[in-house]
């Protein structure tokens, strides 16, 4: 598998562990200044689009996760992780 192959897989597979839909990947990739809409994320994830080292940086930081596993051709998302992140936002946030 291509190295651009297996990014647009792992950022399926790591929205996909987040729960979350293309477009609140497009949501939360606003907020860390991508602005942009669901069919841009569909075409990323169907690797139609390629995107810039910036961009890559902004999906990482949306999905919570390295750009190293975003390129990872083994790459399984951690449960362990993204549940700590998860605890810590919460408890940032005065929920917990």
């Amino acid at each position: 598998m291509e190295a651009d192959q297996v990014f647009a897989r792992n950022i399926r597979v790591a929205r996909e562990h987040e729960r979350i839909s293309q477009s609140e990947l497009a949501a939360r990739l606003k907020e860390v200044g991508m602005d942009v809409p669901q069919q841009t994320v569909a075409r990323i994830e169907g690797g139609t689009r390629k995107v810039s080292v910036g961009e890559a940086f902004a999906l990482s930081r949306a999905l919570q996760t390295g750009l190293d596993d975003l390129v990872d051709p083994t790459f399984v998302p951690r449960p362990d992780l993204h549940e700590a992140v998860r605890l810590l936002k919460a408890y940032e946030a005065g929920e917990l």
